[in-house]
């Protein structure tokens, strides 16, 4: 039997697979499907070398958030111009504690301005009473930041070509 050093061990990567985890990587692959029906080209951020002449979404790019390091879903590149806008998505289906992070989410949105626009993109009816709202209320108050449900997203993404 061959062991594993504790070094090694403590280097391994932790996955995780719990179903609410699981839910929001189905929505960002969702995403990810829509951006590449829509003809936009979908580029991972290490993979990232030029900017292309088309629409085009890096995924994975990192910025400096509140708490340091802060990985964003997408960040969209449009051919029309402007600032590029970063798209953070969640769902959440049944409750949780995914509507908690909403706050951060908002935060990192304030960080980011002005250099990057940012649209909130939530889907589930899980979030709590008012969850929502405090993003709303806070897009109204804040240029720059936006908050979709996924389908009127997509609707947006399809007429802003």
């Amino acid at each position: 039997m061959m062991t594993v050093p504790l070094s090694v061990q403590a280097n391994e990567k932790k996955i995780d697979n719990s179903p609410s985890v699981k839910s929001g990587r189905r929505l960002t692959t969702e995403l990810k499907l829509v951006f590449s029906s829509l003809g936009y080209q979908v580029i991972k951020a290490k993979n990232f070398i030029h900017t292309p002449s088309h629409n085009f979404v890096i995924l994975g790019e990192y910025l400096d958030g509140i708490y340091g390091n802060k990985k964003l879903d997408f960040v969209l590149y449009m051919k029309k111009g402007g600032k590029p806008i970063i798209v953070e998505a969640m769902r959440q289906r049944v409750k949780g504690s995914t509507d908690e992070k909403l706050p951060y989410t908002y935060l990192n949105a304030i960080k980011f301005l002005p250099k990057f626009d940012t649209i909130f993109v939530y889907e589930g009816n899980g979030f709590r009473k008012g969850a929502i709202k405090f993003m709303k209320d806070k897009a109204q108050e804040t240029g720059g930041f936006e908050v979709m449900e996924k389908s009127d997203f997509i609707y947006w993404l399809e007429n802003n070509k």
